[in-house]
């Protein structure tokens, strides 16, 4: 079938420039991260069959936590998604999606090490509880950021730096049966 438009939803002023996101399908909800300063989350809920989305709530998160671009992922079993800053370094933040029509809340963060700058993609491990991110970086480095058992916060647990030449990384897939990412 040929797509069609079904309807909008028009976010709040101040949440616009929406550059990434995270779905939860199962639970009919959205979340997108704003190119902001500081980056705002928004919850939209999908809407059923042809219904149009309507927005839900949002939280702003705190001062230096800017420009949510991209490298977002979600945990739907455990309830929270991260997203992370165009900052530099890079900032990880950890947000509890709220159940049902409760707002996102932001939970804690974490700092990744100097260098570990333009993320724009990451993987999630939620099996083994971990993030993987590439940078954007000459040569890229692959970050391990543990997920925090429920509202503790990320930890940075260690990177490879590629080979000269393994530059600008810019897509990630993970196949968490057989242990490995690619980048």
């Amino acid at each position: 079938a040929v797509p069609k438009r079904v309807g909008i939803v028009v976010l709040n002023t101040g949440e616009n420039s929406v550059d990434c996101g995270v779905i939860d399908a199962a639970n009919g909800y959205a979340y997108f991260g704003t190119y902001t300063s500081p980056g705002i989350i928004v919850k939209v809920a999908l809407g059923a069959g042809d219904a149009p989305p309507t927005r839900v709530g949002a939280t702003k998160l705190l001062v230096g936590e800017n420009l949510l671009y991209s490298a977002a992922v979600i945990d739907t079993v455990n309830g929270y998604a991260y997203f992370g800053t165009l900052t530099s370094p890079v900032i990880i933040v950890k947000v509890a999606l709220g159940a049902g029509s409760a707002p996102p809340a932001r939970i804690d963060a974490v700092t990744l090490s100097a260098g570990e700058n333009n993320i724009y993609n990451s993987v999630i491990d939620t099996t083994n509880g971990y993030l993987y991110f590439g940078t954007y970086t000459s040569p890229g480095i692959i970050v391990k950021v543990a997920l925090g058992t429920g509202p503790a916060a990320p930890t940075r647990v260690g990177a490879v730096t590629l080979n000269a030449g393994e530059n600008s990384i810019g897509s990630a897939v993970i196949d968490v049966a057989a242990g490995y990412a690619y980048f």
